[in-house]
Order: structure tokens, then sequence, then C-alpha cells
């Protein structure tokens, strides 16, 4: 089994079922478009205190900007170092960062390009996000404007 499918499978229960019934070549690019998604979203629910989890979305993203294999493993390694979850497989996922930007390269160009710049985007809002939270991480919204 692919890493990318092994990991959809450890990281999803809803995705996981319905991804592989997608047509080639959506159905890879989707499974790496959650799994890049999932990173993201791992960090932001990081038990680290707000500005650790708000760094690593700015390091995360500005990795799937210029996804540079050395820096990749050296974001991965920190993030097993201190790990943001005790999830087994989130915390797979964070280890197999290399792999999984590896298969985003190879997909088509346009796909590639587009999954990378919304999960890039998804990162910075949700770093941006966290920069109004309180030093606890807690956000409270006055309005849902």
């Amino acid at each position: 089994m692919p890493i990318a499918d092994e990991l959809l499978v450890e990281t999803s229960r809803t995705f996981a079922m319905a991804v592989p019934l997608l047509p080639e070549p959506t159905r890879r690019s989707t499974c790496l478009a959650y799994l890049l998604f999932r990173i993201s979203d791992t960090f932001e629910d990081a038990s680290w205190p707000r500005d650790e989890r708000r760094r690593a979305l700015l390091d995360w993203s500005e990795l799937l900007e210029r996804p540079a294999l050395g820096a990749t493993r050296a974001f991965s390694e920190h993030w097993r170092e201190n790990p943001p979850t005790d999830h087994p497989g989130y915390l797979h996922l964070l280890a197999s960062i290399s792999e999984v930007l590896e298969d985003v390269q190879r997909m088509e160009e346009g796909a590639r390009s587009i999954v990378l710049s919304h999960a890039r985007r998804t990162s910075l809002g949700m770093a941006n996000f966290l920069s109004r939270a309180e030093e606890d991480g807690h956000l409270h919204m006055r309005d849902l404007n």
C-alpha cells in the first residue's frame, strides 16, 4: 500500500472511506491534499502553547511554498522531538512529511499548484487565527462576521 494511502487510513475515518472511491488522478490529488490539511490541523490543535502552534503553522506554510528535502527532514525531526499530539496516525504523518511532499511534487503541475496554494493559505489563516487568541490559545469571538 502506498504511504499516502496508509497515512489516509491512519489519520481519517470519513475521508479514508470516501477518497478511494474517486477516479484517478482525482483520488491521488485529494488524498495528498487531505494529508497536507491534516498536518496544518494537527499544528493548530496541538498541545503546545499558542505561540509554538503559530510558529509551526508559519514554518509549515513556508515549507509548502519551498519544499526542499533537507528542510523537510529538519522540520519533521523537530516536530517528532517535541510532538504536538499523542495520536499515533498524526505522529506517523509528521514523520512521513518528506514522502508526502515527494508525492505532491509528482502530481500534475496544475493540480499540485492548486493543492499547495490552498494548503498554504489555510495554514497561514490558522496562524492568523491563533495570533488573535489568548496566551492559553482560547479565542472569544465577538460575532460571526
